[in-house]
């Protein structure tokens, strides 16, 4: 095969067939000067014009072939062309066989298929008889040489090309360029190095191979372009549980959310992908959710929210669960799954100021959520108590949830690592404080991505105080109480409350008699995996009752 490797100065060389061309034009014609034997010329000139004519057409084809050739052979010479068939060819072939690999066009034909083609294309140009020999690596992660260093047994490298499907993992380029690198260079000074990738996708541009090293020493490096029209097609790529874990038979659970992470290919149009998230074990869906693509999006993400007491228990004491999308151009990455820890005993954080001179009441906040939530050793619930000066975040991330009963005095960095905390999938409960006139800390809500009230909250008195709603949403949060919520609710009074009304998008889990929210859930909100959860009372007896009812 003929390849140019610069064609400017080939180029050159063709523009100089023009000189002879020229010549030819414009040499001088002289005017006969007629005298008495003239016409005896004349007629011996008619007869033999034609035959004149047609050897100056081949004498002036013959001078532009020469100047051609000239061309021709200049640029092989200075250029090193590929035309010098005697030089033995090393022929290295990446061939991709990660999961895009899968994706089929509209003739059931898929990419692997193609990028095979390519390959064996490759193959039989090469010749074993004058030393031509071929190596192959594959790009699935992580990268692997089925043949390291090039073999002339063709016939072999065309039956391990046959042999290799496609993973289910991406693209190892790293792997690939240090495999390359780690081959061995021919001996023969010679030696034609030619590098084919085979894939039908771009993990990589000119520059990046122009800054690779280890790919200096080829002297021809192919990239087959992709045919047809881009394929359409949707992946799953990630799916990431909260900490929220199912603690025993008893269905003891916080919330559990999956982020879940997508990737499309083709054409980008405003459409919707339906996900649905089933238990491993049972087959039964325990969740769906719903992903609207924009004209610009290529890449998208959401939470979905998961009953935790959905979950089957397996063996290793861990639950799986499965997430499904429609089935499009790549069966392969429609599917995903990740294995859910479970836990006997879950750790809950208070972060509560020191008001040891205060007496303005009887039972603390952090005192009260002990009695309620780990009465006695048995319980499964481990609380930590938290200084509001000293949070970090590996603290945190020991923790599953955490409960902030004194937001006004939390620092800037204290929220920051809230916010980092609750992305990671950390639960986190705000109660208003107990002794502050207004709760400014809602301003604060947006380092969580939440949108704070347009105004400062005020307390606002209940005279004579409210109660709780009897309703509950059997699917919210408190979910699991929906027998037994009425009386509990009847028990519980509030003397003060704020409104959290002004949250938009916030999802009420309870309500009071007035129809004003006392919990919301402000994970509609906000891009975290972990629940954000937002009381309009404080935990303590001069706003309600709740710390007497340690049952609630």
């Amino acid at each position: 095969m003929f390849s140019i490797v610069h064609p400017a100065l080939f180029g050159i060389g063709l523009a100089c067939i023009a000189i002879p061309i020229i010549i030819h034009l414009l040499r001088r014609k002289r005017k006969p000067i007629s005298w008495g034997a003239m016409r005896f010329l004349e007629q011996a000139y008619r007869k033999r014009k034609r035959i004149l004519t047609i050897e100056q057409l081949i004498l002036l084809a013959t001078r532009c072939a020469l100047v051609a050739l000239l061309a021709i052979g200049i640029g092989g010479v200075l250029l090193g062309s590929s035309t010098n068939t005697h030089a033995p060819v090393s022929l290295t072939i990446v061939l991709d066989n990660a999961i895009g690999a899968a994706i089929t066009d509209t003739n059931n034909k898929s990419a692997l298929d193609r990028s095979k083609q390519a390959a064996l294309n490759a193959i039989d140009q090469l010749n074993p008889a004058r030393g031509d020999r071929a190596s192959l690596i594959t790009l699935g992660s992580p990268a692997s040489a089925p043949i390291m260093h090039s073999s002339t047994d063709l016939d072999a490298v065309r039956a391990l090309i046959a042999e290799i499907h496609p993973t289910d993992t991406a693209a190892d380029y790293t792997g690939m360029l240090e495999l390359v690198g780690a081959q061995d260079t021919p001996e023969e000074s010679a030696t034609i190095q030619s590098l084919l990738i085979a894939s039908s996708f771009r993990g990589f541009t000119q520059s990046t191979i122009e800054q690779s090293t280890g790919l200096k020493r080829f002297t021809r490096i192919q990239v087959p372009l992709p045919d047809g029209e881009p394929i359409s097609n949707i992946a799953l790529t990630a799916i990431i549980p909260s900490r929220a874990l199912r603690l025993d038979e008893s269905a003891t659970t916080l919330p559990l959310t999956l982020h879940i992470s997508l990737l499309r290919s083709g054409p980008r149009i405003a459409t919707t992908s339906a996900i649905t998230i089933t238990d491993a074990k049972s087959g039964i869906i325990i969740a769906e959710g719903l992903y609207r693509w924009n004209s610009t999006d290529d890449r998208g993400s959401l939470v979905v929210p998961v009953r935790a007491d959905a979950l089957s228990t397996l063996r290793a004491g861990s639950a799986a669960i499965i997430a499904t999308i429609a089935a499009d151009a790549n069966t392969r990455d429609n599917t995903i799954a990740c294995i859910i820890r479970l836990r006997k005993t879950i750790r809950v954080g208070v972060i509560d100021a020191d008001r040891t001179e205060s007496t303005s009441r009887t039972i603390r906040g952090s005192s009260a959520l002990r009695a309620a939530l780990a009465p006695n050793d048995r319980s499964p619930i481990e609380m930590v108590f938290l200084d509001t000066t000293r949070i970090s975040t590996p603290k945190l991330a020991s923790l599953d949830a955490v409960f902030v009963l004194a937001p006004n005095t939390l620092a800037d960095d204290t929220w920051n690592t809230l916010a980092i905390a609750n992305r990671a999938g950390l639960v986190v409960i705000i109660a208003p404080d107990a002794d502050a006139p207004t709760a400014r800390w809602t301003n604060e809500l947006t380092r969580l991505g939440v949108d704070s009230p347009p105004e400062t909250l005020i307390p606002i008195a209940h005279e004579p105080p409210i109660s709780l709603s009897e309703t509950l949403d059997g699917s919210s949060l408190l979910g699991a109480l929906v027998a037994e919520y009425a009386p509990l609710a009847r028990s519980v009074h509030l003397s003060r409350s704020i409104d959290l009304g002004g949250f938009t998008n916030a999802r009420t889990i309870a309500s009071s008699t007035d129809d004003s929210p006392f919990i919301v859930d402000l994970a509609a909100q906000h891009t975290g995996q972990g629940s954000l959860i937002v009381l309009a009372s404080a935990i303590d007896l001069n706003w309600t009752d709740l710390p007497a009812r340690p049952l609630f």
